[in-house]
Formats: C-alpha cells, sequence, structure tokens
C-alpha cells in the first residue's frame, strides 16, 4: 500500500498516476456507476489543503441539497445546448427533443477536489458519463454548493472557464459566476475564437 491520510472520515490512498488522493465512496444522490470515488489533487503529493478540505466538509454537510443543484443546473444546460445545437452540431443527443430529465442520460463516478480555491474553499468537479458524448463525457465544476460551469468531463481540471450562460443562470448561479468565475478569467475580451467553427464570437463570460 502506498502513502495514506484521512480526511472527513474517509481513507484515502495517493495515487502518483493520477496525481491525487483517491478514496472509494458511494453517492446516494446521483445516478452512479457501481464504482465511485472522491479524488483530491495533489500535483506535488503534498497532503490535503485547508481550502481542499473545507470543500470536501462543505460538500458532505450538504451533500443532498448539492447534488440535486448541481444536477438541475445540468438538465438546464442540457435543454440550453440541445437548442443551440441546431446551430452548431457538436453533440449527439439521444432524444429529438430537449430531454425532460436526466434519467438514463448520466452516470457520476468521481468528485474531484480541485487545489484551485477562491475565498478559502476549493473547487470540486463532478465526472460523469453521458449518453451524448460517450468519448468525453460530462464535467460539472462548482464552489461552496453553486454550479459555476458545465463541459466534457475532463474540463474540470482546467482553469479556463467562463461559467454558465446567463439565460439559464439562477441568481446564486449568476452571483458565484461574478465573483468565482471573475476571479479566474484572465482574458475578458469580448470576442473570442469558436473552439468548433474556429469563427469569432462573443465572449460567453460576457454574455447578457
Amino acid at each position: 500500500m502506498g502513502k495514506t491520510t484521512t480526511v472527513c472520515g474517509l481513507e484515502f490512498e495517493f495515487n502518483s498516476t493520477l496525481q491525487g488522493w483517491r478514496a472509494p465512496r458511494q453517492f446516494a444522490h446521483l445516478p452512479s456507476a457501481a464504482s465511485t470515488e472522491v479524488s483530491i489533487e495533489s500535483p506535488s503529493s503534498e497532503e490535503p489543503s485547508a481550502p481542499q478540505i473545507r470543500a470536501l466538509e462543505g460538500f458532505l454537510e450538504n451533500e443532498q441539497a448539492v447534488c440535486e443543484s448541481m444536477l438541475d443546473a445540468t438538465l438546464r444546460w442540457c435543454r440550453y445546448e440541445h437548442i443551440q445545437d441546431d446551430k452548431i452540431k457538436r453533440f449527439y443527443w439521444p432524444e429529438e427533443d430537449p430531454p425532460a430529465s436526466l434519467d438514463d442520460l448520466v452516470v457520476f463516478h468521481t468528485l474531484l477536489v480541485r487545489t484551485l480555491e477562491h475565498d478559502g474553499v476549493a473547487l470540486i468537479g463532478f465526472m460523469l458519463s453521458c449518453e451524448w458524448d460517450e468519448e468525453h463525457g460530462l464535467g460539472v465544476l462548482t464552489h461552496n454548493g453553486i454550479t459555476l460551469d458545465i463541459g466534457q468531463e475532463l474540463d474540470v481540471y482546467s482553469q479556463a472557464f467562463y461559467g454558465l450562460p446567463n439565460a439559464i443562470c439562477t441568481k446564486e448561479e449568476l452571483a458565484a459566476k461574478s465573483d468565482v468565475v471573475g476571479a479566474f478569467v484572465s482574458d475578458v475580451s469580448p470576442i473570442m475564437i469558436n473552439p468548433f467553427t474556429k469563427q469569432p464570437m462573443k465572449n460567453p463570460f460576457l454574455n447578457e
């Protein structure tokens, strides 16, 4: 057995290949795979930081509410993207109409506690497989239980995120987008290059 540590009552083992601490755990409030885990990011094999521990404690104390909020934001995002997909084909949705629920569409497998933190609390990413993009999966980035951004599974490791489209945000999500996402966006140019069409587009962080 390799290096181990205990955080929030969970027994973690360090994985040098994945550069993080990993602990198996079941998630009762998410549509989950048979094997699910908590992963704490640690590129230099250091013990989990205080912001990471605070983030995990906050999640565990409010787990059901956080999971329900994340799934609600994900469904709103799916419905929005389903409609937008007529303009830029990037997903292959299993249904012609926007989904009414996430049932049978997503399966959760990993909760990632980032090294990235804001106001003393680390960001948390949810990693899921999904029916519309089996290769890249689905990633949902949160802070203090509020969804910040949604994209591909590995996007939860990124520092290049711009936040949910304003059109689908709740008041809490809009506030978090301004506070948290705004703190990390280094380029707030009103124009950026769309990664799919390679054409100029309005920066989504500045969407009205």
